[in-house]
């Protein structure tokens, strides 16, 4: 896979380091690269180089493309056949449910409480609203009883304002 990487068209293929975001420093000693392949750029007919091809290869989703692609490069037909091995294999198929499970379960968590956060921010805006409102009635001199009916407040509670 090295191999494909230093052939890449450089329009094609960007380059990350990590940086400092409040003085711009990189940081040279964490090892890390993060590289982004954009498939959408890269050009419908071929150029005649591996990387093309190799492009082509992760842009597939049929069958079919796999084979078109793995018919002109051995490297790549490796690749394919490595890929029908693992996709064949039971063991791997099911740790790859299990990943997806794990994956899908943990998004619905994070789903799940972002659900909860944004209701109790309601509930708090919604309390302070109406100690905000309470407030501003017992400033004007309103009788409590009126506060209670418009508040749906005990009268410790206004009290307690």
């Amino acid at each position: 896979m090295s191999v494909f990487f230093a052939i890449l068209f450089l329009w094609i293929l960007k380059f990350f380091l990590f940086t400092n975001k409040k003085n711009g420093l990189i940081f040279e000693v964490i090892p890390e690269e993060i590289y982004t392949l954009e498939l959408p750029k890269v050009p419908a007919l071929s150029d005649g180089s591996a990387g093309w091809e190799w492009m082509q290869f992760l842009r597939a989703k049929r069958k079919e493309e796999f084979e078109m692609v793995a018919v002109k490069n051995p490297e790549i037909r490796k690749a394919v056949d490595t890929l029908y091995q693992l996709s064949s294999d039971e063991q791997i198929q099911a740790e790859h449910e299990r990943r997806l499970k794990a994956w899908r379960d943990r998004a619905s968590q994070i789903e799940g409480s972002f659900l909860d956060g944004k209701q109790e921010g309601r509930q708090e805006g919604k309390r302070d609203n109406t100690i905000e409102i309470v407030r501003k009635m017992k400033a004007i001199n309103l009788p409590i009883d009126q506060i209670i009916e418009c508040t749906g407040l005990t009268e410790e509670q206004i009290s307690s304002l």
